[in-house]
């Protein structure tokens, strides 16, 4: 994964940057245009960080051993109600290195990972993440 750029450092280091450009103007007046410029821009990059969210809003990976949030589902059969829990719609990293869009599902008979065309994966699962939403030009 991408490694973030941390926004408070960022913001410390451009504000003290800005700080010894104030503090020892250079002489003459093409220097003084060209700190003016490097002021401007430090400011713009500064407002530009005020407006940064402060967190990643990215699904992470998670080991298979640690269970997905999960919902109550049921359903009724004739006269028989079944229960089981389910989680939202994952993707699934397999043993192989393969990926799989599925979710875990927690019954009666067991704990159990399945993709999306209901083939199990118990034993071949080592990781799984939430969905990542779609970008925002994209969603309905």
């Amino acid at each position: 994964m991408a490694e973030l750029i941390d926004k408070q450092q960022l913001e410390s280091y451009l504000t003290d940057w800005k700080k010894s450009l104030l503090r020892n103007p250079i002489g003459g007046s093409s220097y003084a245009i060209a700190t003016d410029a490097k002021l401007n821009a430090l400011d713009i990059m500064l407002d530009h960080i005020k407006h940064m969210p402060a967190e990643s809003q990215q699904p992470s990976w998670h080991p298979a051993s640690e269970i997905p949030p999960l919902t109550r589902r049921s359903w009724r059969d004739g006269g028989e109600t079944f229960t089981f829990l389910e989680s939202a719609p994952l993707l699934l990293m397999l043993s192989d290195g393969d990926m799989k869009t599925g979710w875990f599902n927690r019954s009666g008979t067991g704990d159990v990972w399945m993709d999306d065309c209901g083939q199990t994966y118990n034993h071949r699962i080592t990781h799984w993440m939430e969905r990542p939403k779609p970008p925002k030009e994209a969603a309905p």
